[in-house]
């Protein structure tokens, strides 16, 4: 009885050691948690779905550091980096998950519209002890679950027929210093929207094309650097795109399609301030409206 004892006590500490040892062997490798991504995309600004996916893979220094193989996982959601540090100070964890998987799903039940978060990723060894961490990434929420927009859609009074482009323009103030000011927009149609003078970025032809009578996409951008102190203003110049064909050059015949009409656009811009108060210069009728030189 004694030996078998003493033989049980043996293997357990065998495979105690090795656990321990592979564990300080995956430190001691140099193993890094790399191309961290949620919804595929690295930090983006878009989240708006009920689930997020968050994947990442391995980088070794060597091929002999190749063999590292993940036994348990968990992803960590927080305001900031701080709160990242204990599990009951975020907002959202997966919790330790037993998989071979670089990827965790999460549900988006705590989280805001309109705000920014980090995260995180730890493997853990067979005994619980951390293994690995990752850097910490951030993404943002955009119309988080179907949200309601405060802006409305917007365009001119010319007929669909008008060639020249409608264009729109606002005038602002901005009140403080800003911490954040994201822009969300959409268009059926194009639109190319500048704040300032600046393209608020380098995309052409967007939104991309839908059945416009079903649904639009929208785009967020980040155009913190592109506001400033006092006076600003917002422009944007809409082109007809599939959603006001006229030219019946198209074998889809859209130039006969239900949806077809005068190119509009809706947009939000949040703005965040330093000492945590906020604006929204949002699509409505006080929009200035002239058309120019662009043909729609």
């Amino acid at each position: 009885m004694n030996r078998f004892r003493f033989l049980l006590y043996s293997v357990m500490l065998l495979v105690a050691t090795t656990m321990l040892s592979n564990s300080a062997e995956a430190q001691n490798r140099r193993i890094d948690i790399v191309d961290m991504r949620c919804e595929y995309s690295v930090e983006p600004l878009f989240i708006d779905k009920s689930r997020i996916r968050f994947t990442w893979a391995y980088a070794a220094q060597s091929a002999r550091e190749k063999g590292f193989e993940q036994l348990t996982a968990e992803v960590r959601v927080a305001e900031n980096e701080e709160d990242l540090k204990k599990a009951y100070t975020c907002l959202l964890t997966s919790g330790r998950i037993n998989t071979d998987k670089q990827r965790i799903d999460m549900l988006t039940i705590g989280l805001e519209p309109h705000k920014r978060y980090c995260w995180q990723v730890r493997i853990y060894n067979g005994l619980g002890g951390e293994q690995l961490r990752s850097d910490v990434q951030w993404f943002s929420t955009a119309k988080l679950l179907g949200e309601r927009w405060q802006a409305k859609w917007i365009t001119d009074q010319k007929d669909k027929n008008h060639r020249p482009a409608p264009m729109l323009r606002k005038r602002f103030e901005v009140k403080g210093e800003v911490q954040r000011a994201m822009l969300y927009i959409s268009a059926a149609g194009y639109y190319d929207a500048m704040i300032n003078g600046v393209r608020v970025s380098d995309d052409w032809l967007s939104p991309g094309f839908t059945q416009y009578d079903k649904r639009n996409l929208y785009m967020t951008y980040d155009v913190t650097d592109k506001v400033q102190a006092g006076r600003n203003v917002i422009t944007s110049t809409l082109g007809n795109g599939f959603y006001n064909e006229y030219t019946g050059m198209t074998v889809w015949q859209y130039e006969s399609a239900p949806w077809r009409n005068r190119p509009r656009m809706i947009c939000e811009l949040q703005i965040e301030y330093m000492d945590g108060g906020k604006d929204v210069v949002a699509s409505d009728a006080s929009w200035r409206t002239a058309t120019g030189e662009v043909i729609g």
